[in-house]
């Protein structure tokens, strides 16, 4: 990750993505959402640090709605890995969040102000779409997230995301 991919967009950009895909990208909720209403699909999520420490969480049962219903976070699973869980309790059945759609439950836009897309309730306690810090720090806690990996310290900010789908093998 470089930084080169800004992720503050709006909903139509979230819905059908953008980036590059031999670089920075989001593939598109749309299409996220086609590929996982086929069967189960299981979700895994590598971050890394500043310090080049590296980890993941993987989750066997993920799945989002329609755009009809704002792409809401409809299942992840059980989680696995070091990375430890940052969805199930804060974001799982809510909403995706735009600059230009407000669909969380905070008193402010938290897409806006913690600087991406995301399935906000409260702002939460992950946001994978965050501003990137090349030092991985952050003041204003709208860096990269995901707190259960870095003991919920708001201003670390992560320094490199993937996040992965395949279908749950039989």
């Amino acid at each position: 990750m470089d930084g080169s991919v800004d992720f503050d967009r709006n909903w139509t950009q979230y819905r059908d993505g953008f980036g590059n895909l031999r670089g920075e990208f989001f593939l598109g909720l749309e299409k996220v959402h086609l590929i996982t209403q086929s069967r189960h699909h299981e979700l895994l999520i590598r971050l890394g640090k500043v310090n080049g420490s590296t980890d993941f969480v993987q989750y066997d049962n993920f799945r989002i709605g329609s755009e009809k219903d704002s792409y809401p976070l409809e299942s992840v699973g059980n989680p696995t890995g070091g990375a430890g869980d940052s969805l199930i309790e804060h974001h799982l059945n809510i909403k995706f969040s735009t600059i230009d759609r407000d669909n969380d439950v905070a008193c402010r836009n938290c897409a806006s102000y913690m600087g991406g897309g995301w399935w906000f309730n409260n702002c939460g306690y992950s946001n994978l779409n965050g501003r990137f810090y090349k030092d991985g720090k952050t003041e204003d806690e709208n860096g990269i997230i995901w707190g259960s990996w870095h003991e919920y310290d708001w201003s670390v900010s992560l320094t490199f995301v993937e996040m992965m789908i395949r279908p749950k093998p039989f």
